[in-house]
């Protein structure tokens, strides 16, 4: 039995052959570089209807599957807004940071005493958003700038707990 995405698909792919790329786009929104990959991906596998079976990507995978270890641990995953790269670039610029003017210097810690590396982290990251000065913002804090610049900022990451 043939599952009916790989059905549908082969349907459009039908159309496609008989009325071409335009009309197809128009009639079912799919895009000319995906029916040409589906039509090669079908070519490749000797005509095998299965070759149009929906796969989900690498990532979705890893993500589900993290997500899933996640929640048997009880950790709460945070994640960024989407379409959003530029928040990707400060996060990970903040990992380096904290890496290097923190975890380094308390990496022996980490692996002996859990909790007081967590009650250090808290402190650190207290200190560097409210008393240590940013040269991006001009020798202010974070906090400093926030609110001088954006007292009614309401953007926060997003919470993904049911």
């Amino acid at each position: 039995m043939i599952p009916h995405d790989v059905h549908h698909r082969l349907q459009i792919l039908q159309f496609f052959a008989r009325h071409g790329v335009a009309a197809t786009g128009e009639a079912f929104g799919v895009s000319r570089r995906t029916l040409y990959r589906w039509k090669r991906g079908l070519t490749q596998a000797g005509g095998d209807p299965q070759a149009l079976a929906a796969r989900s990507s690498p990532a979705t995978a890893s993500s589900w599957h993290t997500t899933y270890a996640l929640d048997a641990c009880d950790i709460t995953h945070w994640w960024t807004y989407p379409r959003s790269p530029k928040m990707n670039a400060h996060a990970e610029r903040f990992n380096r940071t904290l890496q290097e003017q923190f975890m380094d210097d308390h990496e022996d810690l980490l692996f002996d005493d859990l909790a007081a590396v967590n009650r250090k982290l808290a402190d650190w990251l207290l200190a560097y958003h409210t008393v240590l000065p940013h040269h991006s913002l001009g020798r202010q804090s974070s906090v400093q700038f926030l609110i001088q610049h954006q007292p009614e900022c309401q953007r926060w990451w997003t919470y993904t707990r049911p």
